[in-house]
């Protein structure tokens, strides 16, 4: 799906998003609904997102593929909740296999 928008009296992007004000993680799942309705076999790409609750919008709707900068995606891979949520984990399965253990190690 391509959406134009012709107005030769738009000067330049700011003024595009100021008369066409939008929310591009409502604007994808919305048209992720339709397709679904539809019976269409296709996935949506979510593009140019620009933080990372709008990544996980995009995740929890069934959205799976979304373009990211490299400074949003290191703030998904490396925050502290899941840092936390690693170690947790370590500490839970080493407290049931035994220091230092893998899952290499069964």
């Amino acid at each position: 799906m391509l959406i134009l928008i012709d107005d030769a009296n738009l000067r330049n992007i700011e003024e595009l998003y100021e008369k066409y004000p939008y929310d591009g993680v409502q604007i994808a799942k919305d048209i992720h609904t339709m397709g679904k309705a539809a019976g269409y076999e296709a996935e949506i790409l979510g593009a140019s997102f620009k933080n990372s609750q709008q990544i996980l919008e995009m995740g929890k709707f069934g959205i799976g593929s979304v373009t990211v900068n490299s400074d949003t995606l290191k703030t998904l891979a490396f925050n502290q909740v899941a840092e936390n949520a690693v170690q947790d984990f370590i500490h839970d399965f080493e407290g049931c296999c035994g220091a230092g253990k893998t899952m290499l190690d069964f």
